[in-house]
């Protein structure tokens, strides 16, 4: 049989492996460093225990607190520092076994894999393992952060965790990506009887065992018994201790609350077997297979949501909600089958009220949903709490389908139709409804849909159209509030709807026009174009092209003409710069200051602008708007008409060059008159306007909002008006104005409202977007990595007049360079510059953080040179994030100066200042003892000192001194004192006994008492 070559075979396995399941190793060559340092690791153990713990994730005291307050774990090792008089101070015991101190392990990257190795090699030898790795589970056990107590909770527990590190270290694949041999562990010989009810997906319970239900293998621990699950079959039993949970006191169960633990699943079920922690929750789920272990009864209260702690089950899943390594498909599966059997368990919870909205961060006050309406979501969802779990990268969407996945579907073949929501034509849609909806017309190669009407309640009643017949097809958008989805066109012959609306606020749902291409009834081109933003993932620092794909259905009627929009956040709201031609304003906040209110009374009302005064003729409230740089523009807004008058009639003018006067100098405006059902336009000259240069039937209803986009071209004068993306309304002006300074809305005898105001400019296929001043496009850099600085909208028309859906793209922006490294050291202490390298093979250096607010240090690099910012001797290199080095081996020449060189580059590429330290001299000569001149008082011998050395002062006479030692910022370490005589004196400084760093240090020696002592410099080596 012929061999697959070497790479096709890591190709074909990394592509089967899920993606949930590739993550990059950050640190490899660390994890090298440490197995070449440590040989008698098993290649591959490391690893194990970092991606169980942590998925190579270094945790910092940044990480959010768990909700069930687990004690935080740090490093990339997952390590625990204080485990809260329960779980172990693992941190504490590698530092003490490895010799580096905790604030090494903590604060460096590469210092927390060494110590990890260094301490299990410590062990290894200790124990007198051989490099077996089947052998080494008391070096796993006694490196864990879990208690080893007699007990089955904690022992099951313990075992969980030696389980994932081991089928880690057998799976081939992990073995090719991580770069390490199959050892040919043997699980069974590890685990014995256990291991089919360590590994199992789904066991059942009998009697007074857990089972495997594949074999019946049952956990055993002593002869401790373990109880049977009446809840869910498919998931372990393992109680918390009884005084983490108690009785709901007759309490219904009517929610499901999703948790994340901010730690690990063994850590987790250990946690809540511990009274002190006073918490715990009904199900624990591993995240690396889904399996399921319950603690808690659903008829018990658990300790996990405060005061709703009665009325709710709880549900936590491993892992930390800023890892999205730790979402993984068998959590979410597993998950959703536990949620879907506690909705059929008979507490009435309605598997549809599952929370499907966008995810988000933050706690109550920015992720609170209605707690009647969604009985299953967060913790961050519930009232009373400062937890954010499952947070921003929860998959809400992709949850609520997993629940709730066998829809009915109604299935339309029909050629042409309109279909409404459930309330039909004239009635509004119901609460609790989901309604599936498949166009699917016989023989159609392409389907279109057309919204006449859109009014969902805003951000709780979706609207989800999918590019195919099933909801695994693509999501082209879901829909919410009043702003209509426009036109659109599937790829292939079907569309699949899935309308989802929450228990509460019905409104009146939303009505279209379907049509299937191909189809003998197609006869004219409805099937709107499409247009998409060519991604640049890079980060912005300057002026740059963005590329635009317009293109329209085969036998369409072609593209027509593109626009694009340019806005930018300024730290509170996203806004356009009108000097460039767009406009943005939603009207979430007060007027801003570039609306100037001429008449009538203008306010901001439920987040839309609002002139309330029916009594006006002719109300104005302007901006400015530069309206030169294109030849065509877009002008996109949502408004409705209200008022008790019966003349009620609204409308915006544009064009404007004089908008302080009655009719706006020159201009157009477009008016909606709502009590004769008509849509015109006029024309201003000289502040007067005569006849309409339109006046056609235009159907619309008072107080509700409708989408209404204008096209204007400035240089043929033609005018196109939409409503809901239809076309309603078309005239051209023979004499264009080609020039204007304003836009103004503007009512009469009505209540006007006005919301999304969006203003776009014409474009080719490439626009140039300017980037860095006041008067560019984008004004603004990020605030943080994570928030964009701006955002390109782009919507084409077709020459038939159907016009895209609106394609946007985010944009990272940062023109600035990171700041200016502030201090820079030589030698391996932190913050502290040695003068001195008493190495010709090894040279270290470190340096303070750089820092960037807007697109954050990325990493460092560092050069080495025999001048000052030379790198003759090392080039520059990248060292990651770190800000220390250690070169070792590298020839260094004895008497010469050597200068490190560091420099930050940040997510943008823009780099720092450089910083250059002042430099270490090599003097390999030094760990001699010092020779003193014949007429010295006394020699100091020996010299380097350290731990396992004597340290002896020869005299020529005797002298009363008084001896200190003093390290190189001038602080004083010991202070010592007597009379000495003639001859040679041991100094007794009890170095054993101090907490004295490595390093230089100067011996003062004040004879006699004299005021200035005689200073003598010493090295301490710690050995």
């Amino acid at each position: 049989m012929k061999r697959l070559p070497l790479f096709l075979y890591l190709l074909f396995f990394s592509c089967i492996l899920k993606a949930d399941e590739q993550v990059v190793n950050p640190y490899q060559l660390y994890f090298n460093e440490a197995y070449q340092t440590n040989p008698s690791i098993p290649k591959g153990m490391l690893e194990a225990v970092s991606f169980n713990q942590t998925r190579f994730y270094n945790l910092t005291d940044s990480e959010e607190g768990s909700c069930i307050d687990i004690p935080k774990m740090y490093t990339v090792m997952g390590l625990t520092l204080d485990g809260k008089k329960y779980f172990r101070n693992n941190l504490t015991k590698v530092a003490l076994l490895s010799g580096y101190s905790e604030q090494q392990i903590l604060t460096d990257v590469r210092t927390s894999i060494l110590a990890y190795a260094k301490a299990y090699t410590v062990l290894q030898q200790k124990l007198a393992l051989n490099t077996d790795p089947e052998n080494h589970v008391p070096i796993l056990i006694e490196l864990s952060e879990l208690p080893i107590d007699a007990d089955i909770t904690n022992n099951f527990a313990l075992n969980s965790q030696l389980y994932v590190i081991y089928k880690f270290l057998t799976n081939g694949i992990y073995q090719s990506i991580y770069g390490f041999p199959d050892h040919h562990i043997d699980l069974q010989k590890i685990f014995g009887a256990n291991l089919s009810v360590l590994s199992a997906k789904s066991v059942t319970i009998d009697g007074y065992e857990i089972m495997d239900e594949t074999n019946g293998a049952s956990y055993k621990y002593s002869n401790t018994p373990t109880l049977q699950s009446t809840d869910y079959a498919p998931a372990l039993w393992d109680p918390a201790a009884s005084c983490n949970y108690g009785s709901r006191s007759g309490a219904a169960i009517t929610d499901v609350t999703i948790h994340f633990m901010q730690g690990t699943y063994a850590g987790s079920i250990s946690w809540f077997k511990n009274c002190a922690s006073n918490v715990s929750a009904h199900y624990n789920i591993r995240a690396s297979d889904g399996q399921i272990t319950q603690m808690v009864r659903e008829s018990d209260k658990g300790f996990h949501l405060k005061s709703n702690n009665s009325y709710t089950i709880g549900i936590e899943h491993e892992g930390w909600i800023s890892q999205t390594s730790w979402f993984t498909s068998a959590m979410y599966s597993a998950s959703s089958a536990l949620v879907r059997d506690i909705c059929n368990s008979g507490y009435g919870i309605n598997p549809l009220r599952t929370y499907h909205g966008p995810a988000c961060s933050g706690s109550t006050s920015q992720c609170l949903i209605s707690t009647t309406c969604y009985r299953i979501k967060g913790h961050q969802h519930f009232p009373g709490q400062t937890h954010n779990d499952p947070g921003p990268n929860w998959n809400w969407y992709k949850f609520y389908t997993m629940i709730n996945n066998n829809p009915t579907i109604t299935t339309v073949t029909a050629t042409t139709g309109t279909l409404y929501d459930n309330g039909g034509a004239s009635g509004n849609y119901t609460n609790d409804l989901r309604q599936v909806i498949l166009i699917q017309p016989s023989g159609a190669q392409t389907v279109s849909i057309n919204f006449t009407q859109f009014s969902t309640e805003t951000n709780f009643d979706w609207l989800y159209i999918y590019d195919g017949s099933t909801t695994s097809a693509p999501l082209i958008g879901r829909y919410s509030g009043t702003t209509n989805p426009g036109a659109i066109t599937s790829s292939g012959g079907s569309l699949l709807l899935d309308f989802r609306t929450d228990c509460a606020t019905i409104s009146s749902g939303w009505a279209l026009t379907y049509n299937g291409s191909g189809s003998s009834s197609s006869t004219t081109d409805i099937v709107a174009p499409t247009t998409q933003i060519q991604a640049n993932l890079n980060w912005q620092t300057q002026d740059f092209v963005a590329t635009v794909t317009d293109s329209d259905n085969v036998g369409g009627s072609g593209v027509d003409r593109g626009y694009y929009q340019v806005i930018d956040f300024d730290g509170t709201e996203w806004r356009a710069n009108n000097t460039r031609g767009y406009f943005s304003d939603n009207f979430d906040q007060a007027i801003h200051a570039d609306w100037t209110a001429k008449t009538g009374t203008w306010n901001i009302t439920s987040q839309a602008l609002y002139q309330s005064d029916d009594t006006q003729n002719n109300t104005n409230i302007y901006a400015p708007l530069t309206q030169t740089l294109s030849n065509r523009y877009l002008y996109h807004f949502v408004g409705k008409i209200t008022g008790a008058g019966n003349n009620r009639r609204a409308g915006f003018h544009f064009m404007c060059d004089n908008p302080d006067s009655l009719q706006r100098g020159n201009s157009y405006f477009v008016w909606f008159r709502l009590d004769d059902q008509k849509l015109q336009i006029y024309k201003t000259i000289n502040n007067s306007f005569a006849s309409p240069m339109l006046d056609v039937p235009l159907t619309f209803s008072v107080n509700v909002y409708y989408d209404y986009k204008v096209l204007y071209d400035r240089i043929t004068g033609l005018i196109r008006v939409y409503q809901n993306n239809i076309l309603v309304g078309t005239v051209t002006d023979s004499s264009p104005i080609a020039s204007g300074t304003h836009i103004s809305f503007r009512s009469g005898n009505s209540q006007f409202y006005v919301n999304e105001l969006k203003i776009y400019r014409s474009r080719g296929a490439s626009v140039n977007i300017t980037v860095g001043t006041s008067s560019s496009d984008i004004r603004y850099q990020n605030i943080d990595p994570f928030t964009e600085a701006a955002r390109l909208k782009t919507i084409c028309t077709d020459s038939a007049g159907n016009l895209s859906a609106v394609d946007y793209y985010y944009i990272n922006a940062d023109w600035t360079a990171p700041g200016a490294i502030k201090n820079m050291y030589d030698g391996s202490m932190l913050l502290v510059d040695s003068a001195i390298n008493f190495s010709a093979t090894s040279i270290s250096a470190n340096w303070t953080s750089s820092s960037d607010p807007h697109s954050g240090i990325e990493e460092y690099y560092f050069a080495i040179g025999s001048s000052a910012g030379d790198s003759d001797l090392v080039g520059w290199t990248n060292n990651f994030d770190s800000t220390t080095i250690t070169i070792n081996p590298i020839a260094l020449q004895n008497g010469t100066t050597y200068y490190i060189s560091a420099k930050a580059k940040n997510g943008a590429g823009l780099w720092s200042p450089v910083i250059t330290s002042n430099g270490q001299v090599v003097d390999t000569n030094f760990h001699k003892i010092i020779a003193l001149p014949n007429d010295e008082d006394y020699i100091l011998y020996a010299n380097p000192i350290s731990r396992n050395t004597l340290v002896y002062l020869s005299l020529s006479q005797e002298a009363k001194l008084d001896v200190k030692l003093v390290d190189v910022l001038g602080r004083e370490t010991l202070i010592l004192g007597g009379t000495y005589g003639t001859g040679k004196h041991r100094i007794p400084l009890s170095l054993e006994k101090e907490a004295i760093l490595e390093g230089v240090y100067f011996v003062h020696i004040y004879k006699n008492g004299a005021s200035k002592p005689e200073i003598r410099k010493v090295v301490y080596i710690n050995k």
